[in-house]
């Protein structure tokens, strides 16, 4: 068996960490072209320096790269999942990276609102209105409602930018099967997925802009209209000595307004589109396979087997691109495969023993999650300690004893003490009579005989908190929402996707991709090993992983069929709801395919002692691995 020859220790970040650099260059490279294009289409055409735009192209290019800032800062790979939406908004918005997220997105709109001002100088837009000859000078208001409107829209898309979590690269499924060659095939170049997104960018840059130029104006014209225009004349009154008798907010000019709201709706909607386009090449490239000159990234390191057991015991975000590089090295690169078998002297155990410990891990925190939360272990009870107690002659009387003047006369006995003691009389004696009179409690009487039985059921079940809970429910449910196309549901209900989600695959962020990576690895060095483990150190351990994948596997479907209810504030929950939580099947099916990749890859020992599962596992594996694609296809 190979023997591993010792070499300085290296982390896995600092191989990928090179990778990253070299995808963000390239995204930056891409994202200048894109830069220089929007240069061209801003320019005037009647300038013969039109297609020399140098500077207008690197500012725009600085506006870029902020947002680019914000991208790395707030990477992360696996989806975010929350019980509710809500919950989801405020661990976001109370996040560092929100902070900095709205500082970036406002440094990036002021230069591309600075490019837009400076080349465009007779636009009217100068600090100062010069008027004619005769007229003395003023401060030209369409300056401060641009530079309003460029303050505003950065903080409307921040806000766009944190709920719709533009920060999640979402890796692809790795699936075990045959068929890995062809979805190698069918992986798109950055600028095939950007031409092909390219409608929905317009699209979406459009909608923003629209609304934030709408929202914007009426902000500024109802809020800030007078506190801007005095701040900016008691600044520019020093400096071009304008009169005091204009300090005060002029009259609305309404041609003002009917110019600026289409020029600037113009350029939020082009500063959008640069934004989307960022965000999109940038995602395009930090979601490229971990590989090097078609090699996986750790091939080239004096150690690669053990540079990828440490990424793979990563708690943070390189654990995910570690496992999606042994997902695709047990698919497509034989050699590297081979040494998985081979390699023993290692410190902590062989590579094959620590892989499938760590692989096993995420496997088995499924079915343990799911175990956790629907079976969530009892509290233990506290053991009372003896103690030594104090044997006392009995009192005769329970009445505390008086230590006032017992000669003196009765206090009188008021209305409520009356009241009080009479309630307590008729409630300690079954037989005594109602204290109501009689025409109210012929009301009362009335009144319950117009509910049925069930009615009254119901209402004596129902209770405080199960009234609080019915109106809820009534108010989310209202037909004028589903009217208006929107609910405040949407926001406060724990709908029964974001539960399962949670439970399933775990929360702040989900792991259904590591899982998935997981599974298709070991499936791959299971159903590999029959020719290449010449040593046979797999055989022995195809019984626990079958039996973990088929746990798994079972304790999702018992999640999604039965085990898990709808919360009350899901209103709009139906049973076909089960079958639609995209992130908990897709990780159901990558499990489902590895099952069957194992069974079929030892179909021939599945009978005998050789594998060592019993005839009842086996039936029920095969019951776990089959109809992969059926609930998600439903």
């Amino acid at each position: 068996m190979a023997t591993i020859q010792k070499w300085p220790a290296r982390r896995y970040k600092d191989v990928l960490t090179p990778v990253l650099h070299t995808r963000f260059t390239s995204a930056s490279l891409q994202i200048l072209a894109c830069c220089y294009a929007l240069a061209l289409v801003t320019a005037r055409l009647d300038s013969r320096w039109a297609v020399f735009q140098i500077t207008r192209t690197l500012l725009i290019y600085i506006s870029a790269i902020c947002i680019m800032i914000v991208r790395v800062a707030g990477l992360h790979t696996g989806a975010r999942t929350s019980n509710r939406q809500l919950q989801a908004y405020w661990q976001m918005f109370t996040s560092r990276d929100t902070f900095w997220t709205f500082v970036f997105y406002t440094l990036s709109s002021f230069i591309y609102g600075s490019v837009y001002t400076w080349t465009n100088s007779d636009s009217g837009l100068e600090w100062i209105d010069e008027g004619k000859p005769y007229e003395p000078r003023r401060l030209n208001e369409r300056k401060i409602l641009v530079l309003a409107l460029f303050s505003m829209f950065p903080i409307y898309q921040a806000c766009v930018h944190i709920i719709s979590d533009t920060p999640h690269v979402k890796f692809p499924m790795v699936i075990a099967g045959p068929s890995d060659k062809e979805k190698k095939a069918a992986v798109k170049s950055v600028w095939k997925q950007l031409t092909d997104s390219f409608p929905v960018m317009v699209q979406n840059a459009l909608l923003n802009a629209g609304c934030a130029t709408l929202c914007g104006t009426i902000i500024y014209y109802s809020i800030l209209r007078s506190f801007a225009w005095g701040w900016t004349f008691s600044f520019m009154e020093v400096v071009y000595s304008l009169r005091k008798s204009q300090a005060a907010t002029p009259p609305l000019d309404f041609p003002l307004v009917m110019d600026i709201f289409p020029r600037f709706l113009w350029n939020a909607f082009l500063l959008g589109l640069l934004w989307e386009v960022t965000n999109n090449i940038f995602s395009s490239r930090m979601a490229e396979e971990p590989l090097k000159n078609d090699q996986p990234i750790t091939e080239y390191a004096n150690d690669p087997n053990g540079i990828l057991l440490l990424g793979l015991k990563s708690k943070k975000e390189p654990a995910y691109t570690a496992f999606w590089e042994l997902a695709i090295i047990t698919l497509r690169f034989d050699a590297r495969r081979k040494t998985v078998y081979t390699e023993d002297n290692r410190k902590g155990g062989s590579t094959w023993s620590q892989i499938l410990a760590l692989c096993l891990a995420e496997i088995n925190a499924v079915s343990g999650r799911i175990d956790n939360v629907l079976n969530p272990p009892k509290p233990s009870k506290p053991v009372p300690t003896p103690t030594d107690q104090i044997k006392t002659l009995p009192r005769l009387s329970t009445k505390p004893l008086a230590d006032g003047d017992v000669f003196a006369p009765a206090p009188e006995i008021g209305f409520g003490d009356l009241a009080n003691k009479k309630m307590k009389q008729l409630g300690s004696f079954p037989g005594a009579a109602t204290p109501l009179k009689a025409p109210t409690q012929k009301l009362l009487t009335y009144a319950e005989s117009k509910f049925s039985d069930r009615q009254k059921a119901q209402m004596s079940s129902m209770g405080v908190e199960g009234g609080f809970k019915k109106v809820s429910s009534d108010f989310l449910q209202r037909r004028q929402w589903k009217q208006w196309k929107w609910s405040p549901s949407a926001i406060f209900s724990e709908t029964f996707a974001n539960r399962a989600a949670v439970i399933a695959c775990g929360t702040p962020f989900s792991r259904a991709n590591i899982v998935v990576y997981a599974a298709t690895a070991l499936a791959e060095l299971i159903a590999r090993s029959t020719t290449e483990d010449e040593y046979g150190v797999v055989q022995k351990d195809v019984a626990p992983i079958v039996r973990a994948i088929t746990k798994a596997i079972k304790s999702v479907d018992d999640l999604l069929l039965k085990n898990l209810q709808p919360h009350w504030t899901d209103v709009d929950f139906k049973e076909d709801d089960r079958s639609k939580v995209e992130e908990v099947n897709e990780m159901r099916i990558g499990l489902k395919a590895a099952l069957r990749k194992i069974l079929g890859a030892y179909e021939a020992f599945l009978g005998g002692s050789v594998v060592g599962l019993n005839p009842n596992e086996v039936k029920a594996a095969r019951a776990a691995a089959s109809e992969g694609r059926a609930m998600i296809e439903k």
